[in-house]
């Protein structure tokens, strides 16, 4: 092993620039779980959230092979 790991992240559906020409009806809100509304569609900061804290956080240094999403 050359001390190399691998991981895979989802971001989530990020309301960025080619989003804008998703018909309205996708970007609408839903109910969650809670019964409340709730987007569907991540700020662009939210959806990175995931991703900077997949690059920086010391949890990850040496394990690969994790799904990560919503973090």
């Amino acid at each position: 092993m050359r001390g190399i790991v691998s991981n895979v992240l989802m971001p989530g559906a990020i309301l960025a620039g080619l989003q804008k020409h998703l018909p309205e009806d996708m970007t609408e809100k839903i109910f969650d779980e809670n019964g409340l509304y709730t987007s569907i569609m991540k700020t662009i900061e939210q959806g990175a959230s995931t991703t900077v804290w997949a690059a920086v956080s010391d949890e990850l240094e040496g394990v690969g092979g994790k799904y990560l999403e919503n973090l």
